[in-house]
């Protein structure tokens, strides 16, 4: 990966994780897009060449993980879940 353009690849990643995301089932696509997207962001803010792959990786699969098991659950409830239905 060519550290000049490493937050344009992570962001083309993301989005096309997000993409893959609505054909394949299992809500979990989504997380790991996130977690792309999150390392395009933090590039962006950091001087170049400061954060090796090493840690690009780190910071996208950590994020990827921790939100995957915080929030999976949660998200399934919300979007697969009927208004209309009373809880008894």
């Amino acid at each position: 990966m060519n550290p000049q353009y490493a937050e344009i690849y992570w962001l083309v990643i993301g989005i096309a994780l997000l993409a893959l995301e609505m054909v394949v089932p299992g809500f979990i696509l989504f997380f790991f897009g996130l977690g792309a997207l999150v390392v395009s962001v933090a590039l962006w803010f950091v001087p170049e060449g400061s954060l090796s792959i090493i840690g690009q990786i780190g910071i996208f699969l950590g994020f990827s993980l921790v939100s995957f098991a915080l929030l999976r659950k949660f998200l399934l409830n919300k979007i697969f879940t009927s208004s209309g239905t009373s809880k008894k």
